[in-house]
């Protein structure tokens, strides 16, 4: 984590990498990319998948309220089950 010039005061630093399954608590962003969520290793099971889905939604709890925050999802779908379904289940615009 580090801030780039120019940014704002904030006590959150401008820019900061988080591993998916990394500690995300007490993080605050207005822009979170979320790059390939999904690999091999983390789907083997339903349970796995639904982890995975749950720390999505958690994504949406890191983005500061009251300001023009989004997330942008980058990603390779793994399975037919991929959890990148959920997002367009979330009112979400998907690209492909």
């Amino acid at each position: 984590m580090f801030d780039v010039a120019q940014a704002l005061a904030d006590q959150s630093p401008s820019v900061k990498a988080v591993d998916i399954l990394g500690q995300l608590t007490s993080s605050r962003a207005d822009f979170i990319i979320s790059d390939d969520i999904e690999i091999p290793n983390n789907l083997a099971t339903q349970a796995a998948r639904d982890k995975i889905s749950e720390l999505m939604k958690e994504l949406d709890a890191v983005l500061k309220p009251l300001s023009d925050a989004h997330i942008i999802y980058l990603g390779t779908t793994q399975t037919e089950m991929t959890v990148y379904n959920s997002i367009a289940e979330r009112s979400c615009k998907v690209r492909i």
